[in-house]
Parts: structure tokens; C-alpha cells; sequence
């Protein structure tokens, strides 16, 4: 995408970031909100960025959907309760986003 339309301020041509409104559902709003709270990005506000630690899990997943293959190993496990709670919000998620797109016969929101 290229930036610097002057004549169409509203396009994604503009010359700056464009803001877009997405559906979620309440169950993936919360889920990413739980995911905030435990720190998933860092750094203040307009500086944020994803946290350190997770930045080799996201550069994997990159290196899967752009085709290739990759080998986690888990150094240490967390906490029991905190992790079932995110794969439990999760899969709430994914099931209620795949609820609604089957109601709807397309893609309204993500999984």
C-alpha cells in the first residue's frame, strides 16, 4: 500500500494510517483485551510494539504461512490456570466467530 494521495484525505492513499471497523465478537474482544492485559505488546502509548518474547512466535508463524516449517520447544511451561483460561477463551472465540459466519453464509468476522 502506498501513502500520499492529498487530493482524497480519506483514502488509504493519503498519506498516513487509515482507521477501518471490523466485526468481533464479544468473546474475541475479550479474548485479545485478556491478551493485552498480559502484556502481548509493550512500550507506550504510539511506540507499541509486540513483547520481546513473543516476537520468535510471531516470526515463526510468519515463516509457516509464508510456506515453510518450524520446531517449538517450550523452555519453561506457565502457569496451569492462565494457560487453560486462554485456550478456553479462545476456543469461545473461534466457536462463536464460526457460529455467526455459518448464520450469516459468509465471512463477517474473524475467527
Amino acid at each position: 500500500m502506498s501513502y500520499g494521495d492529498p487530493a482524497n484525505p480519506g483514502s488509504p492513499t493519503s498519506g498516513g494510517p487509515q482507521l477501518v471497523n471490523y466485526p468481533l465478537t464479544h468473546s474475541t474482544f475479550d479474548y485479545l483485551r485478556r491478551l493485552m492485559s498480559l502484556g502481548v505488546m509493550e512500550g507506550p502509548l504510539g511506540k507499541m510494539a509486540v513483547a520481546e518474547a513473543l516476537r520468535p512466535v510471531f516470526d515463526a508463524m510468519h515463516v509457516v504461512l509464508a510456506g515453510g516449517e518450524v520446531k517449538i520447544d517450550v523452555v519453561r511451561r506457565g502457569h496451569p490456570d492462565t494457560m487453560r483460561e486462554l485456550q478456553a477463551r479462545y476456543e469461545q472465540a473461534a466457536a462463536d466467530a464460526n457460529a455467526i459466519n455459518e448464520k450469516s453464509g459468509w465471512y463477517v468476522t474473524i475467527t
